[in-house]
């Protein structure tokens, strides 16, 4: 906190010559679904505002910007949800502070994540990090665009420290992420590959099996290189990382053409000495975006994505074998913030009559393949229009259950609180009914999958004021 009020301080000091703004919006979304459940997409990737039983989600959000006379951008938020459903009614959407200047940003509190791709993909900027669950609470310092050290050559980076402070098996853990990666730009800047690694750590907190977790400095040193646990951590934490490490390679290329913009993806994920080693592969996410520059077309923009997380690690031999993405022996809950999951929604929660961790949410499927489509544009010349529709066949999840014996878990465990569809097509689409002096949106969804059918209907009613 200190930081912070350092920071606001010294900012305060050129309010005279600052030029202030300031912009508002209130979101209203009515919506129904048949056997009392919204469909996938009506629920997930929706910032964690909405619960497959909800009718109705109301928020407001408001915004200040102070500009400075250096072009340096000193920007407060606040926003608050209330929704109709099971779970948490009411609560904080946004509340931060962030200063941004040419090259990099500084933000403290709860920030959404900004949204790419223009709002297409399954996972936005990161299989690992989707806009799926509500932003965690903590410090982000990153770069704002690539720092050319060389006049072709240069870098992007991230820094981050969060804390889970949801409801979950272990008690107000912490999420260290880092991320950094390397740029090669043409000379005209219509070329573009970016490649590095994304890395998340799961540490700290309070488990009702293994007691306080180990938050020292020397602690956050071993998670923050990835080195195992001290004489104070768990014993898998002794022999392996400690923490719960997760994160993935990532490759971007892009090119500009005179009419549009093409942009090819591709992201791994890792969660051991196996991934690092690549020793997973295929899995992960493929994809590719397309841009027109020409709007107003009946497609102004398109991506199609492709994920495969079925090796898991299968066919690698030593002492990481079997993975299981996105769950931990440790932090039992996994990688899901107030019982939605962080990385792509194709990794589905459920919740296991065990008496470890009975009660308390997990990943129940991470074996899928996947294809995603998402178009949008503007129909009959009038009327903006997104389209999503994304086949999914999932496979349930594994667990090591010793002696590297492996356990398996379908998707109709008979565990499970839910049967997860083990097949699954799901279609969106929304249509921007009215531009002005407000937005008002019509919202059609349906799944058809080996469970049945799933429909649902909804209205978006946003209003700005700027």
């Amino acid at each position: 906190m200190r930081p912070l009020i350092t920071l606001l301080l010294l900012l305060s000091l050129q309010t005279a010559t600052a030029q202030f703004s300031w912009n508002a919006e209130a979101n209203l979304k009515t919506m129904a679904g048949t056997e009392d459940e919204l469909p996938f997409w009506m629920v997930h990737n929706q910032r964690g505002r909405i619960l497959e039983d909800s009718n109705f989600a109301g928020w407001i959000t408001g915004r200040s910007q102070y500009t400075f006379n250096n072009n340096s951008v000193l920007e407060v938020g606040a926003g608050f949800l209330g929704r109709e459903g099971s779970g948490d009614n009411l609560f904080v959407d946004e509340l931060y502070a962030h200063y941004e200047t040419k090259f990099w940003s500084f933000t403290a509190g709860r920030k959404q994540q900004e949204e790419i791709y223009n709002g297409l993909s399954v996972s936005n900027r990161s299989i690992l990090w989707s806009l799926n669950a509500r932003p965690l609470p903590g410090l982000q310092l990153e770069t704002t665009r690539p720092i050319f050290l060389l006049k072709n050559f240069g870098f992007e980076a991230a820094w981050e420290e969060h804390l889970m402070d949801d409801t979950r098996f272990v008690d107000n853990a912490r999420v260290h992420h880092k991320s950094f990666h390397l740029v090669y730009s043409s000379a005209v800047r219509d070329f573009q590959v970016k490649a590095g690694i994304q890395h998340f750590v799961q540490w700290g907190g309070e488990s009702p099996v293994f007691g306080k977790q180990p938050t020292g400095i020397n602690d956050y040193l071993r998670i923050f290189t990835g080195r195992e646990g001290g004489t104070n951590a768990v014993g898998g934490d002794q022999k392996n990382a400690l923490g719960n490490h997760l994160g993935g390679y990532e490759l971007f290329i892009t090119k500009k053409f005179s009419n549009y913009e093409i942009e090819l993806l591709y992201n791994h994920l890792f969660e051991d000495g196996s991934g690092t080693r690549l020793g997973n592969t295929p899995d992960g996410r493929y994809g590719i975006f397309i841009d027109f520059i020409e709007k107003d077309q009946w497609i102004n923009s398109l991506i199609y994505e492709f994920y495969y997380t079925k090796h898991q690690s299968h066919t690698t031999s030593g002492a990481h074998i079997s993975d299981n993405y996105f769950n931990n022996g440790v932090y039992v809950s996994g990688w899901t913030y107030n019982n939605q999951v962080i990385g792509a929604p194709f990794f589905l929660i459920n919740y296991y009559d065990e008496n470890y961790g009975r009660g308390f949410v997990r990943i129940g499927n991470n074996i899928f393949v996947a294809h995603h489509l998402g178009i949008e544009g503007l129909a009959f010349d009038r009327i903006p229009f997104q389209f999503l529709s994304a086949y999914v066949k999932n496979y349930g999840h594994k667990r090591i259950a010793g002696n590297k014996i492996v356990d398996y878990f379908t998707t109709d465990d008979p565990l499970g609180k839910y049967i997860l569809p083990s097949e699954i097509l799901s279609s969106y689409l929304d249509l921007q009914i009215i531009q002005s002096p407000f937005r008002l949106n019509l919202q059609l969804s349906a799944d058809f999958s080996s469970e049945g059918f799933t429909g649902g209907a909804g209205l978006h009613l946003v209003y700005s004021i700027e």
